[in-house]
């Protein structure tokens, strides 16, 4: 008997659950599906949004990404590894003075072709091997030595935030990230895509 009744249970319960769904709130009137995370940052967060853009100081030279290679100024890229992307582009390792800083995307690059200045750049990356120190950028006013609680006062709530990395949406599937080292205080590498 008791098993008998305990099998009932059981049912009782499962049924209730498959009725439910698992996190399925049945409170929308309007009849409207809710919002993903990233649509809803991106209605939620329109003027931080406004101010968090891929434009950046570097190199001498006010950018936004995207931008033609040849507006990072004198930073050769190695074409000996560059290693192709889904999208028709190619990843490579840039360098200045011999000395690696990051790596960037060119989108339709011709491999037969020695001059890149005019291709363009639609992801760009900061992580130089010998550290910052030798490295001319700003972000909105901050270098490389600012904490990730610097970065949020100035942009609010990171959309995604995983290990030593923040992360913030723009628009697409373009973001702009930061990674600290371990303490926080200071920016190991920055990463913008903007493809348009």
């Amino acid at each position: 008997m008791k098993r008998k009744n305990c099998l009932f249970l059981c049912s009782v319960i499962l049924s209730t659950i498959s009725l439910t769904g698992c996190g399925n709130e049945d409170s929308n009137e309007s009849g409207n599906l809710p919002l993903s995370p990233k649509e809803n940052t991106e209605q939620s967060s329109s003027k931080d949004l406004m101010q968090l853009n891929a434009a950046l100081y570097f190199n001498g030279n006010e950018i936004t990404i995207p931008c033609e290679f040849s507006k990072l100024g004198n930073i050769e890229l190695d074409t000996s590894r560059l290693i192709p992307d889904e999208e028709n582009g190619v990843y490579g390792a840039i360098y200045k003075d011999n000395k690696r800083i990051g790596r960037v995307m060119l989108k339709e690059l011709d491999t037969n072709d020695e001059d890149v200045s005019d291709n363009i750049v639609t992801y760009f990356e900061l992580n130089p091997d010998m550290g910052f120190e030798d490295v001319d950028f700003t972000y909105h006013g901050f270098n490389y030595a600012t904490s990730k609680e610097q970065i949020i006062e100035a942009f609010g709530t990171p959309d995604e935030e995983y290990n030593n990395n923040i992360c913030y949406y723009l628009n697409n599937d373009n973001y702009i990230e930061f990674e600290f080292i371990k303490d926080f205080s200071e920016i190991e590498s920055i990463k913008i895509k903007a493809t348009e």
